[in-house]
């Protein structure tokens, strides 16, 4: 017991730096930058990661969409008969405040991409975090050298 006692002590808790208020997977502040110039970031920064953006049906918000499939052993864990695995990001970009956007980012496993009776979007939890963490602050990099 007071070995276990001691490897939590040494352990300790790490708490995450303060981001922006989001309910999202991730998120990254940007500052003095258009939604067009971070829409073009975003877009190159998801394709050069080996996701292709997928249309989406007109609305009023400044989102892009992006599908990558799945590895072969996103397949053998997640796939079905009906195909293979794909995973979605959908980026979200809006104001912050006067000088600043946000963009936020969720994910999706997707099983049955493209046929409008079967598929099925599956919201990945936070554990991927990481990956798409990644991918936002490469975009705020690349915007805020």
């Amino acid at each position: 017991m007071l070995l276990l006692s001691c490897i939590g002590l040494m352990c300790g808790c790490k708490t995450a730096p303060p981001g922006p208020p989001t309910d999202s997977l991730a998120a990254v502040v940007i500052q003095e930058k258009t939604q067009i110039e971070i829409a073009r970031t975003v877009s190159q920064v998801f394709q050069d990661a080996g996701y292709t953006p997928t249309p989406i049906p007109a609305n009023n918000r400044m989102m892009l969409v992006f599908d990558k499939p799945g590895s072969t052993s996103a397949n053998v864990v997640y796939g079905d008969w009906s195909g293979g695995v794909w995973f979605r990001a959908k980026v979200d970009i809006r104001s912050f405040d006067a000088t600043s956007q946000i963009i936020e980012c969720d994910a999706y496993r997707v099983l049955g991409r493209g046929d409008t009776r079967f598929e099925e979007e599956n919201r990945l939890s936070k554990l991927y975090k990481g990956a798409y963490q990644d991918l936002l602050n490469k975009v705020k990099a690349t915007l805020n050298p």
